[in-house]
């Protein structure tokens, strides 16, 4: 039984043009998945731009093929599980350090914020009205940048004095 199987399969697949055919059609169908399983996207890394090719599906993967890694407050503007296609942009901001002194204390801080404003909301540092900020909120962060705050507040005295009216 299996040789008659074998004779069969040998007639079948012989070196003839059927089985020549049979193999180009599987190579080019193999050919034609791998290049359009290939894309490439452009990376934006801090406004430095580059192209990057990948053969996976999302965010996460076409970084990895490329051994990017990012930092735990990187900020990238899709998300690392979102799909990518042909021609997609990825914009990544690392994190930098600053300094914050505030209450008595230096706070390293890593942010990627784009000014001071916002990276003293996101790590919950509040501000009172009469509090001073140097630089001004509106500074853009950059590394080991220095951030003083100055609490104020403001004491208010009642007195009384006896006054003679004449």
């Amino acid at each position: 039984m299996f040789d008659k199987f074998k004779s069969k399969i040998k007639n079948y697949f012989s070196n003839g043009p059927k089985a020549a055919f049979v193999m180009s059609l599987i190579v080019m169908g193999l050919l034609v998945t791998i290049f359009n399983m290939k894309k490439e996207i452009t990376l934006v890394i801090d406004g430095k731009e580059s192209k990057i090719a990948t053969y996976k599906g999302t965010v996460q993967g076409a970084l990895h093929d490329n051994k990017i890694v990012l930092g735990p407050k990187d900020k990238v503007d899709l998300g690392v599980n979102e799909k990518i296609k042909k021609g997609d942009q990825i914009h990544i901001k690392r994190a930098v350090d600053v300094n914050v002194e505030v209450d008595g204390e230096v706070l390293s801080i890593l942010t990627s914020e784009d000014n001071i404003e916002s990276m003293l909301n996101s790590e919950g540092i509040s501000l009172e009205e009469e509090d001073r900020v140097s630089p001004s909120l509106e500074s853009p962060i950059e590394e080991g940048l220095n951030i003083d705050i100055t609490r104020v507040k403001k004491i208010g005295r009642a007195s009384c004095r006896e006054r003679v009216f004449a």
